[in-house]
């Protein structure tokens, strides 16, 4: 029977690696229509596939093992196309010399066509990929090349300038479909924030949800869902007040916007606590799974304690046997002993009193012999 398995158990995961003799035979995957899986075999991807089942490590057929065919060494990696928002840290110096920090976000997916860029990750040794690992190896150059557009300008016209707001857009987005393009990443669209308070909030989440992946804490489906339900809604917050920044100067363009901004503040303030819920009962899901498995190893070492007694008490019984055995041995060895040397006194005894009984016969013939010479001189 086809077994199936989930490949993604936590929002921060976009791909995952497995070798193929890890999984089992003929196992079940049901790919979604923003999942992909990249087969590879002996080294080069065979191919890429996308919103179907597919059946993992197939058994050869009768037919290629009677041609002694030799099954592949196989490997697969799975990958969460998106969309995904890319958190990359903003930092250099505005034109007055104070220190220039922000967020930009990157709203981006991934190219089937170009999934194998991700085996970059894999071959330092990192299986399992999240938002953070995409982020984390192109902030640097994101933020060196966008520092210097930054010292022409103050923190208010960033912040409050249509224009410059426009001008910096350009300038990340340009930067960042470079960056993006060396893991198979296509941009859609960009953000910035210049106010710490609008986004970390955020960077919060993100945060907790990769600590939650590096510790390998499974989160339920619905619970997956719910979570990335609630982090995009963070992110359209930030993305609608991007866009007002960004507006034109018509009222009603703006009105819109700001009107939707709040109606989506609302909505997000509303249901923040269920994030909270949410992390919550998960932690405690993996504390109870973590407190069964402790019961289970107690129960496993008492188990096997109990038959390590058990054993020892056989064991002294068998070397109680066996001491048995051998004082036993010892004292026929001992008897046998005592036996052979009653049997030698014995013998001795009886050839000394032979030796006795010859000495005696001697003597009474010489005695005799001594008393016929006697009677012949007389």
């Amino acid at each position: 029977m086809n077994e199936r398995f989930r490949w993604r158990t936590n929002p921060a995961v976009v791909a995952q690696y497995f070798i193929g003799d890890k999984l089992p035979k003929n196992i079940d995957v049901h790919l979604k229509p923003n999942e992909a899986c990249a087969v590879i075999e002996n080294g080069t991807i065979v191919a890429v596939a996308s919103a179907t089942r597919m059946t993992l490590n197939p058994e050869l057929g009768t037919l290629a093992k009677l041609l002694s065919r030799r099954e592949p060494f196989r490997s697969f990696l799975f990958a969460h196309t998106g969309p995904h928002e890319l958190l990359i840290p903003i930092q250099g110096t505005w034109s007055d010399g104070s220190k220039a920090q922000g967020m930009a976000g990157l709203k981006m997916r991934f190219n089937n066509e170009d999934l194998g860029r991700l085996l970059l990750y894999p071959s330092k040794g990192k299986n399992s990929i999240t938002l953070g690992d995409v982020s984390d190896s192109m902030a640097i150059e994101i933020s060196n090349k966008f520092a210097p557009a930054l010292s022409s300008i103050t923190h208010e016209k960033a912040r409050n300038d249509t224009a410059t707001g426009t001008l910096l857009e350009s300038k990340l987005r340009s930067i960042s479909q470079s960056a993006l393009a060396d893991v198979g990443g296509i941009l859609d669209r960009v953000w910035i924030s210049w106010i710490p308070s609008d986004h970390e909030r955020i960077v919060s989440m993100r945060q907790e949800l990769e600590m939650m992946a590096e510790e390998g804490r499974m989160i339920t489906e619905k619970n997956r869902l719910e979570m990335e339900r609630l982090l995009a809604q963070e992110v359209s917050v930030l993305e609608r007040q991007h866009q007002i920044h960004l507006a034109t100067a018509e009222y009603t363009a703006k009105a819109g916007v700001a009107k939707d901004l709040a109606a989506l503040r609302v909505k997000a303030e509303k249901e923040r606590e269920q994030w909270a819920v949410i992390t919550n009962r998960d932690q405690l899901q993996a504390e109870n799974l973590r407190r069964k498995t402790e019961l289970e190893a107690r129960q496993e070492d008492l188990s096997a304690d109990l038959g390590h007694k058990n054993k020892m008490k056989g064991l002294d019984r068998t070397m109680d046997f066996e001491d048995k055995e051998a004082e036993l041995e010892r004292r026929r060895r001992q008897r046998k002993m005592e036996t052979a040397s009653e049997q030698s006194d014995f013998l001795r005894k009886q050839e000394m009193k032979a030796a006795k009984h010859q000495q005696k016969i001697m003597k009474g013939m010489f005695d005799a012999m001594e008393d016929e010479e006697e009677d012949s001189g007389e």
